[in-house]
């Protein structure tokens, strides 16, 4: 019989994106961007309380374990490491003239 693999696959993995939504009560942020094109949600620690929201439209290097669809995509991270490069606001360098 066909029947749709519904298994879950888990990983390790590095991916890379802009924070574009942040869910307080849930400790849920999702970044998009690079490594994550459609977008992914993640949870985070308690050590990251206070500091997500100012992770907000920040390009963030988010490192942990994940849970995979049967397309092998990653859909939902648990946050062990996020590095931000450089603060939201100096992240784009616009000149003005």
């Amino acid at each position: 019989m066909n029947t749709p693999n519904s298994r879950r696959l888990k990983g390790h993995g590095d991916f890379e994106g802009v924070v574009r939504e942040v869910d307080l009560d849930a400790r849920r942020f999702e970044i998009r961007g690079r490594g994550a094109s459609s977008g992914m949600r993640y949870i985070d620690e308690p050590i990251y309380d206070g500091k997500i929201v100012a992770m907000l439209n920040a390009a963030v290097r988010v490192n942990g374990s994940y849970e995979a669809a049967a397309d092998e995509q990653p859909r939902l991270v648990r946050v062990e490491q996020i590095t931000v490069p450089r603060a939201p606001d100096q992240q784009l360098e616009v000149g003005v003239e």
